[in-house]
């Protein structure tokens, strides 16, 4: 999966981040995953995190790290930054076929199927947004997407993948 910090500051001294264990039982956590912070544990986003009007949720936070790296296996945590740090980023971590298109707001979706976990989706209004899109769905190569009829690491890395960019933000039950 993938994450990358196109404007703003990356993690480091004057960055804003946080790292945690994974919730017990919790899998499937990708580089780019949409975290909560589960009383002192991060596991994936869920659309009742932020869904509900009236409710501003708990915060987003947007994964550095996927839950099988060996450093996150090692340590048991994963470095995770807050949605309302101001930066522009690009991810596949988005739910495709949903009209994305630049000025849109996303939200968590968190939805079936499982696959959507932790993923972003198009805002639907009064619900809480995460981020604004400044580039629709587009294809770029990433040296470290798992090539397509091979496991990571492989003789050949890195894949063509789908990707949009968005700046972060957290705007509770945001009406349109």
């Amino acid at each position: 999966m993938h994450f990358n910090v196109l404007k703003g500051d990356y993690p480091g001294l004057s960055q804003l981040d946080e790292t945690l264990p994974i919730k017990a039982g919790e899998t499937g956590i990708a580089r780019g995953s949409v975290l909560v912070n589960d009383a002192g544990s991060f596991r994936r986003c869920l659309a009742s995190d932020h869904a509900s009007a009236g409710h501003a949720g708990a915060m987003a936070f947007f994964s550095f790290q996927a839950q099988a790296d060996p450093d996150v296996v090692m340590a048991n945590g994963i470095t995770a930054q807050p949605c309302f740090a101001p930066c522009e980023v690009e991810t596949d971590m988005y739910v495709a076929g949903q009209g994305l298109v630049a000025g849109a707001y996303l939200m968590t979706t968190g939805t079936a199927p499982a696959t959507n976990l932790g993923k972003l989706a198009l805002h639907t209004t009064g619900c809480t947004a995460v981020g604004l899109i400044t580039k629709a769905p587009y294809t770029r190569w990433s040296n470290v997407a798992t090539p397509a009829g091979g496991s990571y690491p492989s003789a050949r890395q890195g894949a063509l993948i789908n990707v949009i960019a968005f700046w972060s933000c957290f705007l509770p039950n945001l009406a349109l």
